[in-house]
């Protein structure tokens, strides 16, 4: 976040608008993974762990990694670059 905030302050000097999305948890193959060594070591199935892990971890719920493509469809939008830029050739 802090990285994205300096590129926003430095792109703004140079007319250059910086977009950041943190989305926080999203259940991806990787947390998929580390729930499923987390599971034994807590004697519990994969399952319980799934829905136990984010209880301990005040994760209100995980998001999908489509919802967060989603997000960035209106960064990469033609349409929205042509609304807010003119092209000089």
């Amino acid at each position: 976040m802090a990285l994205a905030k300096a590129f926003a302050e430095q792109g703004i000097r140079d007319g250059v608008q910086v977009n950041s999305i943190v989305p926080g948890a999203v259940m991806t193959g990787r947390r998929r993974s580390f729930l499923e060594k987390w599971a034994p070591a807590h004697n519990m199935s994969v399952e319980e762990a799934t829905k136990q892990f984010p209880e301990k971890a005040e994760i209100s719920w995980y998001g999908r990694p489509e919802e967060i493509a989603d997000l960035f469809i209106p960064f990469n939008s033609c349409e929205l670059f042509l609304q807010r830029f003119q092209i000089v050739l």
